[in-house]
C-alpha cells in the first residue's frame, strides 16, 4: 500500500496549503517513492494501532489517499481497517466523561524519543534528522524552537542516559479533539491510542525495537507518561486508552484491496490501522 497527503494543516493556520507537500514532521519510518507519495509505515510494528496521521504534530494532513500496487494474498490479511474518529469520541464519552471533557478543555502534549539514524525495527523508528528534515543538531534545535518544541539531548525514558546524538523533545500544546471541516461533527483527532505501542517502542529507545507485539502487549502506566500527558502536565490513563483501542477494533470496517483500488480518507474523520499479511 502507498499513500499521499493532499494538503495540510496546523494549530496555527488550519487552511489549505496551495503546495502540500511530504515535508512535515512524522513520526513514523517510510520509505519515499515520490516528493507526495510514500509507502505505508515500513517499521516492523508500524501503523498497527488506531491512528490520525500525524496528529502528534503541529501540521497533519487534511486528507489521504491510499492505493494498492501488491495485494496479499487472499485470506492472508492485509486489509486497511477505518472507524469513524465521531462515533468512537461518543462511545468513549459516554464511558468517560470527564476524560473527554480534559481532551478537549486542556489539549495534549506528546514526547518523543529519537536517535540519529533511522531504526525499521520500530514503526515509530524516525531518526530526529528525517522527522525534523535537518542535518545538525543547531539546524533541528531552530526549528524546534519555531515550532514551539521543548527538548534535551541524551535522555531516554525515566532520564536514562543515552549518547547525547539522542534527541527527547515535546511538542507544544496540541487539540485532542477537534471538529472536522464543513461538519458540526467533533472527533478524537489525537494520537493517544496510538500511545500504546508508541510507549512500547520508546522504551527500547536505542536498542533493536523486536520483542513485544504491539497488537497484543500492553505497556506500564509509567511508560505511558513519559509518551503523553494532558497540556497541564496530568496523567493520560492507561485504562482509558485501551478502552479507546477497543471501541476502534469494534466498530471498524476492513477495506481489502484489489491491484489497482485507490481511497481518498477525510484524515479528520477516520482513524485507520493497518492489518498485518
Amino acid at each position: 500500500i502507498c499513500s499521499t497527503t493532499v494538503g495540510a494543516s496546523s494549530e496555527s493556520s488550519p487552511r489549505m496549503l496551495p503546495k502540500p507537500r511530504m515535508l512535515t514532521p512524522d513520526l513514523f519510518y517510510y520509505r519515499r517513492c515520490t516528493e507526495r507519495i510514500c509507502t505505508t509505515n515500513e517499521g516492523k510494528s508500524g501503523g498497527l494501532i488506531f491512528h490520525h496521521e500525524q496528529a502528534q504534530t503541529p501540521i497533519w494532513p487534511s486528507k489521504l489517499f491510499f492505493c494498492c500496487v501488491l495485494p496479499a494474498a487472499p485470506g492472508d490479511g492485509g486489509g486497511t481497517g477505518l472507524v469513524s474518529s465521531y462515533i468512537v469520541l461518543e462511545k468513549l464519552r459516554a464511558l468517560h466523561p470527564e476524560f473527554v471533557r480534559k481532551c478537549s478543555d486542556l489539549g495534549v502534549k506528546y514526547t518523543i524519543f529519537a536517535g540519529p539514524e533511522q531504526d525499521a525495527s520500530k514503526g515509530a523508528g524516525r531518526s530526529w534528522k528525517s522527522f525534523f528534515h535537518a542535518e545538525t543538531k543547531e539546524e533541528c534545535e531552530a526549528k524546534m524552537g519555531r515550532g514551539g518544541w521543548t527538548w534535551e539531548w541524551g535522555r531516554g525514558p525515566a532520564g536514562a542516559p543515552l549518547s547525547d546524538q539522542f534527541l527527547k523533545c515535546t511538542t507544544p500544546r496540541l487539540d485532542a479533539t477537534k471538529t472536522a471541516p464543513n461538519t458540526e461533527r467533533e472527533c478524537f483527532f489525537n494520537q493517544l491510542i496510538a500511545t500504546i505501542a508508541n510507549a512500547l517502542e520508546f522504551s527500547r529507545v536505542g536498542t533493536d525495537g523486536g520483542g513485544f507485539d504491539p497488537l497484543v502487549d500492553t505497556p506500564t502506566q509509567a511508560a505511558v507518561d513519559e509518551c503523553a500527558s494532558f497540556a497541564d502536565g496530568s496523567q493520560i490513563e492507561l485504562y482509558v486508552l485501551l478502552d479507546a483501542k477497543r471501541l476502534c477494533e469494534e466498530n471498524a470496517v476492513d477495506v481489502c484491496w484489489q491491484a489497482g483500488d485507490v481511497a481518498l480518507i477525510c484524515n479528520y474523520q477516520v482513524f485507520k490501522v493497518f492489518k498485518v499479511f
